[in-house]
């Protein structure tokens, strides 16, 4: 799977082979109907299916927990920075967390278009911002990633605040209800497939 979402692969090749490798696939897929797409298919592609982007939607001060890729990190491992803090972490659970949203009344051809870092309110209460935002062609909709930070909330986890309530978006003084999910509806959690 590649940094889209979608089956496929990553090719790094040196720099003097690259026109050569692009002009071979390209008319070795000629009889496939391989065609050229640009960023904002890859980006539409990848907010769809849940996958951040490190400087984007990931920053340095989120710890795995917090961006949802806490199953990468070896906590059999004997000792490593920021461990102790993590552990602790895990156990009361991380209140700020990157979610994914659907946007729910909104207009593609006449509202405005989120563009990122629009605020994102929880039963009034201000609780986080829009990172990242495309169409999504799977839903026909627009869709967003965002950092919400749920101990503005009264809600126990992040979850039950997910599930009990309704997210708005604010877009150029108009308000908009988004569907909220901690996880890609496309890609089931990686502790489902390992369990």
């Amino acid at each position: 799977m590649t940094h889209s979402g979608e089956d496929g692969f990553l090719l790094y090749v040196p720099n003097e082979y690259g026109l050569y490798t692009y002009d071979t696939i390209c008319n070795a897929g000629k009889n496939f109907g391989l065609i050229n797409i640009g960023f904002y298919a890859l980006r539409s592609l990848r907010i769809e299916k849940f996958f951040p982007y490190w400087g984007i939607d990931i920053l340095s001060n989120m710890t795995p927990l917090e961006c949802g890729k806490d199953q990468r990190v070896c906590y059999e491992k004997s000792n490593f920075i920021g461990k102790e803090a993590l552990l602790s972490q895990k156990r009361k659970g991380a209140s700020r967390r990157l979610v994914n949203f659907e946007m729910r009344d909104c207009d593609i051809n006449k509202d405005w278009w989120i563009t990122g870092g629009e605020p994102i309110y929880l039963n009034g209460n201000h609780v986080g911002n829009v990172t990242s935002s495309a169409y999504g062609f799977s839903v026909n909709n627009i869709v967003l990633i965002g950092n919400v930070d749920f101990a503005v909330t009264p809600f126990e986890t992040p979850q039950k605040a997910i599930d009990s309530s309704t997210f708005k978006i604010k877009v150029n003084n108009q308000w908009f209800t988004a569907k909220a999910s901690l996880y890609s509806r496309f890609i089931k959690p990686v502790e489902d497939i390992i369990d």
